[in-house]
């Protein structure tokens, strides 16, 4: 083996600007690898931890659950009941991933009497005692009724109450039984929904806002509560074991084999054969039950994955194809600073292969330790913000990947050293010539114009049919790359004329330090513009990222909000009202689902009758949705009762003036004073109109028909701004008792809106990523260039230049090209985001309209970290500059 074969391995250490450099983009390109499947792991995680919490511990457990037919019947035939819980509670308990469980007896309906009588159920369940607010009473031997049924019967803790059982065979009052009060909780209706109530809620709250709320529970332990039951022959039970699930760090892989064991107990249980299943065959028994949302929540989960799978892997492999351009100009920075050694190797008649492998073995080691490196760093980012936690399997497989492309890095680097070692030591061919004429931004350009011509197309999102939740294409997520690159290359071809101009014209430059800069940039141009180039699309990559992800966000949130109206939406009765010191600002409002048709198109539209004073304090509202601003569009709404209804039109295309509202009591004539792209609770099918309700319920009143707004087809809602989940608590806590009350905290977890952002979010980490190519280009300029910096730094301090003069032209040479690249970057990507938002991705399919928002603040940072890198980078090089050996590099450079 020859000597340089031996040092090979190790020969970049002399070199530490291009082996940093070679480590830094080996780092970037094993987090695009690796940080694909960790971030598909990390999301399928967090889809299944939101999935859990809506569905709660209880529902995505394990629920097993057996209607018990004795008592007034006579015996079950089959096991007791003690011995079925015992085998309930063993069989449920050996589950992993699960509590402890949980065990509820549901009894019939009784009768409830202390001179005067109403309908109460028998309920025991375990930790009952410590789910419900209690009012008054001590721990007995009694039970424990609601403050509702106290004060409907005039009971107190400590007195007797008697129940009885109706049997309707024999309609009479089959047998009474006195029962001790312990004490009195608040109605669990008059709270709010919790999980631990989960397998009640429909006995626990009334079914519609105008329904009375179930009969009450009579609490107490099993034990009492049984004994209750076969006295008064209640004996029919409700009986159900839940092992709630413990979903804290569930990965779905977990769940996977989690839901498999529950499938298994599920078979055996309903074999009587079995010895589970023989405890709960019983004559006059139901057959048992499950339930569990486990199942359904996978395969949300999955639906996730396939969502993102797609996007993330092109997104990395975008970001790997990133990262191996920065490997390549590593490559052909490290034979420019290595010039005089290719040349001697080339006189030598060393081949180009050679010379190619060995730079690819030099390149071995660093690229190894950038991938470690690159793999650490992306199991970190992705634990530290990643949505979710990350599956075993996905950090092994994200560590191959990564491992996978070292080989194909090493490769490239001996590939573009040979093709260089042949230019370098030998003049180009003719037709090496003409070809090189050719701009690389030409095909590049051409595959960007192809990508838009398909977005045109309508080729922007795939998926979405049956069901299934659109995803970004191949097309929507090259294009902006293709098209940074391309017009980064033709701009910094661009700068080559100034540039010449400037280094030509006499007393261009007013002081030493421009001088020198403008006269470095000049002569080597090739250098400063590759990097210029590269620089801005690592920079455009980031600034285009970090542009969709805020506008995204901007634009997610506001569809969720605007669906709702506000942070929190209520359903109530017509009649209910809060109280005045609720502690949020709140407004009533009336809709009616298609409840007209305007009279220029015939086309029906929803009807939102609003009460302005309150609903301009509470509803959602961008600028962006109209041209005037709400209060003025709001104050349109004031009825002088002269002419017709003034109204607000949202999407309806424009249509203002005279129209007629068509309902089906009557015409009713209005004046479109205003129209808007978007209004607080607007549905995305239909265009809405918008009225003052006190004017438009006494212009309906006055119609020969029945008025819309008093009939069960209107729908009447609280809309309440503040905290979601506090505006929420405290609104079902109110005595306006709104039936179902949704917050923007559910909108937000549409399937459709949680896959872009989870995609785009990648797209961030990515974006990130890119940005610190800026950084190994950095380097990589300056240890090209380190030489040629040496003897000049020498000799002008020979002709009496400053220390700090040298560190100032430096500093602006450096700053000169990395502001081009920031500005190159920032207005193409600007520009592209635009296009791409606006036009192309139908942001209006989240909201009708689409919000594009600058990261002004990101973008300053952005400049300010660039201003550092920039000095640090002068600080190095001047230090660097002061220890070389300067007859050395003169022997080298003749």
């Amino acid at each position: 083996m020859s000597p340089l074969w031996r040092k090979a391995p190790l020969a970049l250490v002399r070199f530490p600007g291009i082996l940093a450099a070679l480590a830094v983009s080996a780092v970037l390109l094993a987090l695009a690898a690796a940080s694909s499947p960790m971030f598909i792991s990390s999301a399928a995680s967090s889809a299944l931890r939101d999935d859990l919490g809506h569905a709660t511990v209880y529902g995505a457990g394990m629920r097993l659950s057996q209607s018990n037919f004795a008592g007034f019947f006579g015996p079950t035939g089959g096991p007791p009941l003690a011995t079925r819980d015992r085998a309930a509670r063993e069989a449920l308990g050996r589950l992993p991933h699960t509590g402890p469980v949980v065990s509820t007896v549901l009894g019939s309906t009784v009768v409830a009497g202390r001179g005067r009588e109403m309908e109460v159920r028998l309920l025991a369940r375990t930790g009952a005692f410590e789910h419900v607010r209690k009012v008054a009473g001590s721990s007995g031997e009694g039970v424990w009724i609601a403050d509702s049924v106290a004060s409907e019967l005039h009971v107190r803790s400590g007195d007797d109450l008697t129940l009885a059982f109706t049997n309707s065979f024999f309609d009479r009052r089959a047998h009474r039984v006195a029962v001790h009060v312990d004490g009195v909780y608040r109605a669990l209706w008059k709270e709010r929904e919790t999980p631990y109530w989960r397998l009640l809620w429909g006995d626990i709250y009334p079914h519609s806002a105008d329904a009375p709320p179930p009969p009450e529970f009579v609490l107490g332990s099993e034990r009492s509560i049984r004994s209750i039951a076969r006295r008064i022959l209640a004996s029919r039970f409700e009986l159900t074991w839940e092992a709630p699930l413990d979903g804290r760090g569930l990965t779905v892989p977990q769940a996977r084999e989690l839901n498999r064991r529950f499938e298994r107990l599920r078979q055996e249980i309903s074999n009587p054969a079995t010895e589970l299943g023989s405890n709960f065959a019983c004559e006059r028994c139901a057959p048992p039950a499950y339930e569990s949302l486990l199942p359904t929540i996978l395969q949300q989960a999955e639906d996730t994955i396939g969502a993102i799978r797609g996007p993330a892997d092109l997104l990395s492999a975008t970001g790997s194809l990133v990262a191996l351009a920065v490997v390549a100009a590593a490559g052909a920075f490290a034979l420019a600073r290595r010039r005089i050694e290719a040349r001697l190797l080339f006189a030598r008649g060393v081949a180009p292969a050679g010379y190619g492998a060995r730079a690819a073995a030099e390149a071995l080691l660093p690229l190894l330790l950038g991938t470690a490196a690159g793999i650490a760093l992306s199991r970190a980012i992705v634990a530290l913000v990643g949505p979710g936690p990350v599956d075993g399997h996905a950090v092994r497989d994200g560590a191959l990947a990564a491992l996978e492309r070292v080989p194909v890095a090493a490769a490239l680097v001996g590939l573009v050293a040979a093709v260089l070692f042949v230019r370098e030591g030998a003049a180009a061919s003719p037709r090496r010539s003409r070809l090189g004429r050719i701009p690389w931004e030409a095909p590049v350009l051409a595959l960007a114009a192809f990508f838009l011509e398909r977005l045109l197309a309508g080729r922007g999102f795939v998926g979405g049919g049956s069901g299934g939740v659109a995803r970004p294409s191949v097309y929507l997520l090259l294009f902006p790359v293709f098209l940074l690159a391309g017009l980064s290359g033709l701009a910094t071809r661009a700068l080559r004329i100034p540039l010449y101009r400037a280094a030509q014209r006499e007393g261009a430059a007013r002081t030493p330090a421009a001088f020198l800069a403008v006269r470095r940039l000049a002569g080597a141009q090739r250098l400063a513009l590759v990097l210029v180039t590269a620089c801005a699309l690592a920079l455009g990559i980031f600034v285009y990222a970090q542009t969709v992800v805020s506008s995204y966000s901007r634009t997610v949130e506001a569809k969720a909000v605007l669906l709702l109206g506000s942070d929190v939406q209520g359903t109530i009765s017509p009649n209910n009202t809060l109280p005045a010191d609720f502690p949020f600002p709140a407004t009533k409002v009336t809709r009616l689902y298609q409840g007209a048709a305007l009279s220029d198109s015939a086309r029906l539209v929803d009807v939102l009758a609003i009460r302005p004073r309150s609903f301009r304090s509470v509803a959602y509202w961008e600028p962006a949705y109209a041209e005037e601003s709400f209060g003025q569009l709001l104050a349109r709404l004031h009825d002088d009762q002269r002419g017709p209804l003034p109204v607000l039109l949202a999407a309806g295309g424009g249509t203002d003036g005279r129209q007629t509202l068509q309902f089906d009591s009557g015409d009713l004539p209005v004046d479109v004073v205003g129209t808007v792209r978007a209004f607080p609770g607007m549905s995305r099918d239909l265009p809405l109109v918008v009225a003052d309700f006190g004017a438009l319920d006494r212009r309906l009143e006055q119609l020969s028909g029945s008025n819309p707004l008093r009939e069960v087809s209107a729908f009447t809602e609280l809309w309440v701004k503040g905290n979601p989940r506090a505006a929420a608590h405290a609104l079902a806590l109110s005595p306006a008792h709104p039936q179902p009350i949704l917050t923007v905290e559910e909108a937000r977890r549409d399937p459709s809106v949680t896959a872009f952002t989870r995609t785009f979010s990648f797209l961030q980490a990515l974006g990130f990523a890119a940005g610190f190519l800026a950084v190994a280009g950095l380097l990589l300029y300056l240890q090209a260039r380190q030489r040629s910096r040496a003897l000049a730094y020498a000799l002008s301090r020979r002709m009496g230049l400053a220390r700090p003069t040298q560190a100032l032209a430096l500093a602006l040479e450096l700053g000169l090209m990395l502001a081009a690249a920031f500005a190159l970057a920032t207005v193409i990507s600007l520009a592209t985001a635009r296009l791409v938002l606006t036009r192309i991705e139908p942001l209006a399919s989240l909201s009708p309209v689409p919000l594009f928002s600058t990261p002004v603040v990101l973008l300053a940072a952005t400049l300010g970290a660039l201003l550092g890198a920039v000095l640090v980078g002068a600080w190095l090089a001047i230090r660097s500059a002061e220890r070389t050996n300067v007859a050395e590099v003169m022997r080298l450079e003749t």
